[in-house]
């Protein structure tokens, strides 16, 4: 990271929620180097449990991912606890007697001056897990993660700050609307009451927030090619457990290899924010691809990893987000049909 960069950061970072610990964590982080962080990783994940009984399992849990039902499968597959369907309301409840999981459900305990934090940047989770590690004298970190395609991830958000008025458009304007939605993903003015959340996923950088996170760009500035790029090197230098938020039931089962569970069964879906008679118009759907572009590039990049890294990235899913944009097309004026995941169709919306 070189100086310029690092002064935008400094500035973003104390901006945002007011995480300042976050600056030191990104700082050190980006000088360690990965080789002595993480330990070996083969990609090939049984469920002989002494195997990760030196390993730290990381969720690095990115909004509207999938991420809290993905903490709900951790606490029941790897900790061997039941399946109780919680979600925020319950963050850092959860015992893991079993394995060091650190997760929305369960945070582990060893890193105290470096709290977890859900949305947060890659290079803050990294060193936290690095503390972690070193607290617990554990000999490597699994970081554990899902995708979504770009474009569905934001209208989840935008659906959900609207439902529960963090983000507002100006009165004139319905708020469950393609005219919400295109002020939303073009940044423009509106109203609400806004939250921690909205904070730490403003505008520009909402809009490919999975490359952002990733890539550690603090919320509210731009992402650009350099990121795309960053965010592919952090998928494949370091280990990963990688699910897509379109076929969970996939990433189910692999965690359930790896903490030798059989017959777990799945988190219950929660009903999308989405309003099913929304019909999207073409000219939302153009300015949804353009301004998803990253994102929407990063899954489908990592699709076609799973089938040449295929321990690391849990698929594939079948259908490639391009093709999901073509469906997504097919969407307006008719029926809503489509993988799962369709806007209008029940999914796993966290």
């Amino acid at each position: 990271m070189n100086g310029a960069l690092r002064i935008l950061s400094f500035v973003a970072l104390l901006a945002t929620c007011g995480h300042a610990v976050q600056l030191a964590s990104v700082q050190l982080a980006s000088r360690l180097a990965p080789e002595k962080l993480h330990g070996n990783f083969s990609g090939n994940f049984s469920g002989n449990q002494s195997k990760w009984s030196e390993t730290v399992f990381m969720h690095f849990h990115m909004p509207k991912t999938g991420g809290t039902v993905v903490s709900n499968m951790l606490v029941s597959n790897v900790c061997g606890e039941d399946m109780l369907n919680q979600g925020w309301e319950s963050h850092c409840t959860r015992p893991c007697g079993s394995a060091l999981v650190d997760t929305e459900l369960a945070c582990a305990q060893g890193a105290e001056n470096l709290p977890r934090h859900e949305h947060g940047l890659f290079d803050y989770t990294q060193l936290r897990a690095q503390r972690l590690a070193a607290a617990h004298e554990a000999k490597s970190v699994l970081y554990v993660t899902t995708l979504r395609p770009g474009w569905q991830r934001v209208i989840s958000q935008w659906a959900m700050e609207v439902e529960l008025r963090w983000w507002l458009p100006p009165e004139q304007i319905p708020p469950m609307s393609n005219e919400s939605l295109l002020l939303y993903i073009t940044g423009g003015i509106h109203a609400g009451e806004g939250s921690e959340f909205s904070e730490i996923t403003q505008f520009p950088s909402r809009n490919n927030i999975q490359v952002s996170e990733l890539a550690s760009v603090p919320s509210g500035f731009p992402v650009v090619d350099e990121h795309f790029e960053k965010a592919k090197i952090i998928l494949t230098q370091r280990p990963w457990l990688v699910g897509f938020a379109d076929c969970l039931d996939i990433f189910q089962q692999r965690l359930a290899t790896i903490g030798g569970r059989s017959n777990i069964e799945m988190p219950n879906p929660l009903e999308s924010h989405t309003p099913k008679n929304l019909i999207l118009s073409e000219q939302v759907l153009d300015v949804l691809r353009e301004n998803t572009k990253y994102d929407n590039q990063l899954y489908d990049w990592a699709l076609m990893m799973s089938q040449e890294m295929g321990g690391r990235f849990v698929g594939p899913c079948g259908e490639s987000n391009l093709v999901a944009q073509h469906w997504m097309t097919d969407l307006v004026g008719n029926d809503k049909k489509g993988p799962r995941g369709a806007v209008g169709v029940q999914y796993y919306d966290i």
